[in-house]
C-alpha cells in the first residue's frame, strides 16, 4: 500500500498538472464553449503551481507527530484532518485558477464572477479525479479500529516491563501497574532501545545508535525465560510468534497523500497482544477484542515479558 501511494505521488508530480489541466479544459470547453487549447494551456500554469505547492508541503507535514506545525495529530482526528486539508487545498486551487480563467474569456466581456464559477467547476472535477487516484492507495485501517480505555483488563497475567523513550528520557514501568518512571537521559534523538541476552535468564537493555551500543540502561535478571522485543519484532514480520503458533494481525498503518505513519517497533505478547510505535506514540492492540488503546507519548518501545517456567 505504501509503495502504491508513493508511485501515485510521483505520477502526480510528473503528469498530474497536464492531466488535470486537460480535464479542466475539456470540461469548460463542453460547458462554456471556451477554446479547448487556450483553456488547457492557461490552466496548466496554475496546476503547475498547485502541484508544486502540494508536494513542497509534504516535507513540512512529517508523519511523526506533525512537529513542524507544532501540532500532534491523534488517531481519532485523522478523518477531520484529511477533510480540512482537502477543503483548504480546494480553495487554494480555486484562487490559483481564477486569473487564468479570467483571461480565457474574450476581451471586453471578461468577468471575475464567471471566472470564479468556472474555477469552482474545474476544481471540483480536479478533486474528483484526485480522489479516484489517491483513495484506493490510502490506508486508514488503524483509524477504523474500535478504541478502548480499559486496556489493563486486556493484558495477560504474566509480569511485563515496558521501556520506551519520551522527552529525552528512558522510561520503565510495569504494565499492570500503569506507572512509568524515568531511568536515564537520552542525548541523541536517534538512540533506540534494544535487548541483548547475555545468558539464559539474564539480559541487558541498551541504548543503541545505528546498530552500535551506546549506553547500558540496566540489566535484567530472572530465572524464568524472557521474550525479548527483538525476537517478537522479527516474528511479527515473518507471520509467526515466539511459540510458533501465534496469530499475528496485518501490519497497521495510516497513509494518505497528506501524511504517512507506519507501525514500527512491534512487540508481540506470548498471548498475541501487540504494543507498537506510531507517530511518536505508543499503542496497545488486543487481537482478541480487536481494540486499540493509547498507552503513552514516546518512541522505541521495548517489551520484556516474563513467562512462567515450564512444568516438569
Amino acid at each position: 500500500m505504501a509503495d502504491a501511494l508513493m508511485f501515485t505521488l510521483f505520477a502526480f508530480m510528473f503528469v498530474g498538472p497536464l492531466v488535470l489541466a486537460i480535464a479542466g479544459g475539456v470540461l469548460l470547453h463542453l460547458t462554456r464553449s471556451w477554446p479547448l487549447l487556450r483553456t488547457t494551456l492557461l490552466l496548466l500554469i496554475p496546476h503547475l503551481f498547485f502541484c508544486g505547492l502540494f508536494l513542497a508541503s509534504l516535507s513540512h507535514v512529517p508523519g511523526e507527530g506533525f512537529s513542524s506545525f507544532g501540532y500532534r495529530l491523534s488517531v481519532d482526528e485523522v478523518y477531520r484532518f484529511i477533510f480540512a486539508l482537502s477543503a483548504g487545498w480546494f480553495i487554494v486551487l480555486v484562487f490559483l485558477q481564477m486569473p487564468a480563467l479570467y483571461f480565457v474569456q474574450p476581451p471586453g466581456v471578461r468577468s471575475w464572477v464567471i471566472s470564479t464559477r468556472a474555477s469552482l467547476a474545474a476544481a471540483g472535477l480536479v478533486f474528483v479525479l484526485l480522489a479516484a487516484a489517491f483513495w484506493p492507495v490510502t490506508d486508514l485501517s488503524l483509524a477504523r479500529l474500535p478504541r478502548t480505555e480499559e486496556w489493563l483488563t486486556l493484558l495477560p497475567s504474566d509480569s511485563m516491563s515496558l521501556y520506551f523513550i519520551r522527552d529525552g528520557q528512558v522510561y520503565k514501568g510495569n504494565l499492570t501497574a500503569d506507572r512509568f518512571l524515568p531511568l536515564r537521559h537520552v542525548t541523541d534523538p536517534l538512540d533506540e532501545l534494544m535487548f541483548f541476552g547475555t545468558e539464559p535468564g539474564r539480559g541487558e537493555v541498551w541504548l543503541v545508535n545505528r546498530g552500535a551500543r551506546v549506553e547500558l540502561v540496566e540489566p535484567t535478571e530472572n530465572s524464568d525465560r524472557w521474550i525479548p522485543s527483538d525476537a517478537a519484532h522479527a516474528a511479527f514480520f515473518h507471520g509467526y510468534g515466539p511459540a510458533g503458533d501465534l496469530h499475528v494481525p496485518p501490519t497497521f498503518a495510516l497513509a494518505s497523500p497528506f501524511f504517512r505513519w507506519e507501525a514500527g517497533r512491534e512487540n508481540v505478547f506470548p498471548t498475541g497482544e501487540l504494543i507498537f510505535e506510531l507517530g511518536n506514540r505508543i499503542f496497545f492492540y488486543s487481537t482478541k477484542t480487536q481494540k486499540l488503546a493509547f498507552l503513552s507519548e514516546g518512541r522505541s518501545p521495548l517489551l520484556i515479558v516474563k513467562k512462567a517456567p515450564p512444568k516438569n
